[in-house]
């Protein structure tokens, strides 16, 4: 029987048995932190499909019980640590925990203004990772998929080419070729260039060498066209919301009964993030507003918006785990973010899974539409923000209901279980032409 007969007869009512059969085996490459893959590749493991998970540092069993103690003292960085956990069986799992290390130096020159030494240690986390990656592909080798993140793929791709596998790359941001220029230009697409950061080239080198792209919002799929990708060869697939953080939303968010605007602002704080255009809008506004920052704002960040930072309206609520996330989202009015460039960004899902009203850029690669789910404003475009923020202010009374619907539509089509629905006909097409229907 024929791959597309074989899928035909799925459809006509087949066991569940005989249709996680029809799943291809894969192999995952998560890279470094908490990233969508993990989900994916948890989603895999219960349908059976899932032939190794490589990632950085990943919760084992004793490193989970040190985790849980420090949690138990408060550590914010245990907490981060233990939500990497999956629930990925354990020999499926290939932990590399020196590119981790190496990344997180990197981090940490970078918080510091050490530019040129955390470009190079996170230069070498991405090549260590994929040369040690190469020891799960090889075995895995009867797998079919090599489903890996750019950057960490490289030497490991090449590794799963050579033994047939068809390499997925799965890019999360605009195409490296465009990333620095929208920066520059407060997020206006530019002529592609050569990147000059060696990260962004070993990004580049590893989407040449896959056989096909994966990314997540039809932003970044046209960043791909616009440096001249075969459109047929670039596949968009939105992420929505992983079921461990609907879990976590609050039943009832904290009304605003003071008529003060509440902002809130999640992620680096940086200048790709439109940190820039948001503080300039925010001296526009003439409404009573607070705003919460939640993420990391390094010494270079925090030096250089010392005054705005240090305002009575604004508060650092430094970094939370994902729990906390929730919980600090339900208690906004609205949720701000006017990034330049980004991929889809996860954390304005997950402010729509909570109910608020969301005031972002088409560059944020989000299903925002405006005027019904929140506001869109041209990035870049400091006096339309806070023209925005200011019929915010005014349409308090109106939030809840609108934010209301945003919950219902991401927990109706943005789910866990709907990327992963999508990720396996993805790669039943890639792999026989054919895509099964459920």
């Amino acid at each position: 029987m024929t791959a597309t007969a074989v899928m035909s007869a799925s459809r006509d009512g087949l066991p569940e048995a005989s249709e996680a059969a029809l799943t291809p085996r894969v192999v995952i490459a998560n890279g470094l932190n908490r990233f969508h893959l993990a989900v994916a590749a948890s989603e895999l493991q219960r349908r059976g499909a899932l032939a190794g998970f490589v990632t950085g540092a990943y919760p084992g069993r004793r490193s989970r019980l040190i985790g849980s103690v420090l949690n138990r003292s408060g550590s914010t960085r245990a907490r981060r640590f233990l939500d990497r956990d999956e629930n990925i069986e354990s020999s499926r799992v290939e932990a590399l925990w020196i590119p981790e290390l190496l990344g997180q130096l990197g981090s940490a020159a970078r918080s510091r203004g050490w530019k040129s030494p955390a470009e190079r240690l996170d230069a070498a986390a991405l090549r260590t990772f994929g040369l040690r990656a190469r020891r799960a592909v090889r075995r895995h080798s009867d797998a079919e998929i090599y489903h890996y993140r750019s950057g960490f793929g490289l030497e490991s791709t090449y590794e799963a080419r050579r033994r047939g596998m068809f390499a997925l790359c799965d890019h999360s941001i605009a195409h490296p070729g465009v990333l620095e220029s929208l920066v520059e230009s407060k997020g206006e697409l530019g002529t592609p260039r050569l990147p000059r950061s060696r990260v962004l080239r070993s990004l580049s080198a590893d989407l040449d060498a896959s056989d096909s792209v994966l990314v997540n919002s039809t932003f970044v799929r046209e960043t791909f066209i616009h440096c001249g990708h075969d459109p047929g060869r670039i596949h968009v697939l939105y992420l929505g919301v992983d079921d461990r953080f609907l879990q976590s939303i609050p039943a009832t968010p904290r009304r605003n009964a003071s008529g003060v605007l509440r902002l809130g602002f999640a992620g680096a704080f940086e200048e790709r993030k439109g940190v820039a255009v948001l503080v300039e809008a925010l001296s526009m506004v003439t409404a009573p507003w607070r705003l919460e920052l939640a993420g990391p704002i390094s010494g270079v960040m925090a030096r250089k918006y010392a005054s705005f930072l240090t305002d009575d309206r604004v508060r650092h609520r430094g970094n939370l785990s994902r729990s906390e996330l929730a919980r600090w989202l339900v208690d906004l009015d609205a949720f701000v973010f006017p990034s330049f460039a980004e991929g889809s960004a996860r954390v304005v899902f997950e402010a729509l899974a909570c109910g608020r009203f969301v005031i972002t850029t088409p560059n944020a690669g989000s299903i925002v539409d405006d005027g019904v789910h929140g506001r869109l404003v041209p990035p870049g475009d400091a006096v339309s923000l806070a023209n925005a923020l200011e019929e915010t202010a005014e349409r308090l009374d109106d939030l809840e209901a609108i934010g209301a619907a945003n919950a219902a539509l991401v927990r109706r089509a943005y789910r866990q279980s709907h990327y992963s629905e999508g990720l396996v006909r993805l790669y039943r097409r890639l792999l026989t032409g054919t895509e099964v229907v459920r």
